[in-house]
């Protein structure tokens, strides 16, 4: 069987099945058949992950399950879509979202718009709560006047995929969502690639409603993300080389790291002999940090450790001072700290993974 033209590209993890369902099943009754989805897991749960499998394998071969077996990490949609476009293999990449509906001729009329050098995007409307159905045309008939969203929104994007790799994809360094798709702009428009908007009037998809999805979230995420695009954004984009393969290593063959660093009551200094040891670490080698949470209640943390490792010479920090009292509640301040860690020394790290639970926080990093 030959490869589809059109690659539908989703991220997914952890939510309703109903709401992918709705929107699979919009995509697979359009007027084109010559597409596949991929559904890109990125770490669900074991429950959510084998729900998921079943309802892809149920709706047919034109769509494709992936699990990407992240243990824990953040939420990073640039690194799930550049891994669902790994294993697409259509020439043209349409990037989505599971919270969408999409009307029947969306892919005919994208397919006639798309070319080579060619960059375009696509708006959706808002649903309100009370909207019940998941059927397009009952949707279109209802809502057909809801709130469009802002021209200024880049988040759903269709590219050749020969202009995808050329600019290198989505930029990983970006984590949770948002600062990906700004920066996936810039550096299309600074390498020629044209840009257009999608008539919503033409094809229009509809956005189903769910709380907001920062709950939960660090707090000024999006701020550090804006500044970290400010600082980075005429750099080559970043990808994370061997993006499993710390977990691969840990599952299927049990490899121990070089070291261990184990936090208990003091948490600064060991913290600091961490960032002392990752400093000294040779390309190659294995670190791990362990705390219990029990030991990270209330703790000032973030401040004090960075005192502590600017008093013994190491460069790297746990987040920008700005955020340091803003991050989160105290209890999750160390797990936010190690988020920060990763973030902003991505360039000396070949790998990465975080395990969490209710009793206990690892990291484990691989230096490059």
């Amino acid at each position: 069987m030959s490869a589809p033209a059109t690659s539908i590209i989703l991220g997914y993890r952890d939510r309703e099945i109903w709401r992918l369902s709705a929107c699979l099943k919009s995509l697979l009754a359009g007027t084109v058949a010559d597409l596949e989805v991929i559904v890109l897991d990125y770490g669900s749960t074991a429950a959510y992950a084998q729900e998921t499998a079943q309802l892809c394998q149920a709706l047919g071969p034109r769509v494709r399950y992936a699990y990407a077996p992240v243990l824990g990490q953040p939420w990073n949609r640039s690194q799930a879509l550049n891994l669902g476009a790994e294993l697409a293999s259509g020439h043209l990449l349409v990037f989505g979202d599971i919270d969408l509906v999409y009307p029947g001729n969306f892919i005919e009329l994208v397919a006639q718009l798309a070319k080579p050098g060619l960059k375009v995007n696509y708006r959706c409307r808002y649903l309100p709560p009370e909207a019940t159905s998941t059927d397009y045309e009952q949707l279109a008939a209802a809502f057909g006047q809801a709130p469009l969203s802002a021209d200024t929104g880049l988040g759903l994007s269709i590219l050749n995929r020969a202009d995808f790799e050329k600019i290198g994809g989505y930029d990983e360094r970006f984590m949770i969502w948002g600062i990906e798709d700004i920066a996936l702009q810039y550096r299309a428009l600074q390498a020629g690639i044209e840009h257009l908007w999608l008539d919503p009037a033409l094809a229009c998809t509809y956005h189903i409603w769910h709380p907001t999805a920062a709950a939960g979230l660090p707090k000024n995420w999006y701020a550090s993300m804006w500044s970290l695009y400010e600082e980075t954004r005429t750099q080559p984009c970043l990808r994370l080389a061997n993006w499993a393969s710390l977990a691969e290593r840990r599952l299927s063959h049990g490899a121990k790291p070089h070291q261990t660093f184990i936090i208990n009551d003091d948490v600064v200094a060991h913290t600091a002999r961490f960032m002392y040891g990752f400093t000294a670490a040779a390309p190659g080698q294995v670190l791990c940090l362990a705390a219990d949470r029990h030991h990270l209640k209330t703790h000032p943390l973030i401040e004090q450790a960075n005192k502590v490792l600017k008093s013994v010479g190491v460069s790297y920090r746990l987040g920008p001072k700005e955020f340091q009292d803003r991050l989160w509640e105290p209890e999750d301040r160390y797990e936010a700290a190690m988020l920060y860690f990763l973030l902003y020394n991505r360039q000396h790290l070949a790998d990465f993974m975080i395990e969490s639970d209710e009793k206990s926080i690892r990291m484990t990093v691989l230096k490059k």
